[in-house]
């Protein structure tokens, strides 16, 4: 992840999939993508579950509402 791609994340972003409770948990940052396209729209890093908890605590750390 480029650091541009990194401040476009914002509280929220972080997702996580495990619906069907078979297998292990996919986490996913999803961010602007602000490069190569006209009208914008959202790119997905699947990332480790230590990324997701930490990105969990810059939210708990910030001011902003979701």
């Amino acid at each position: 992840m480029r650091s541009s791609e990194l401040m476009e994340l914002t509280v929220g972003c972080r997702r996580t999939d495990d619906a069907d409770r078979t297998g292990p948990s996919r986490h996913r940052l999803v961010s602007k993508d602000v490069k190569g396209r006209l009208w914008g729209g959202e790119v997905e890093w699947v990332v480790i579950e230590e990324v997701v908890r930490v990105i969990a605590l810059a939210e708990q750390l910030t001011d902003s509402g979701p």
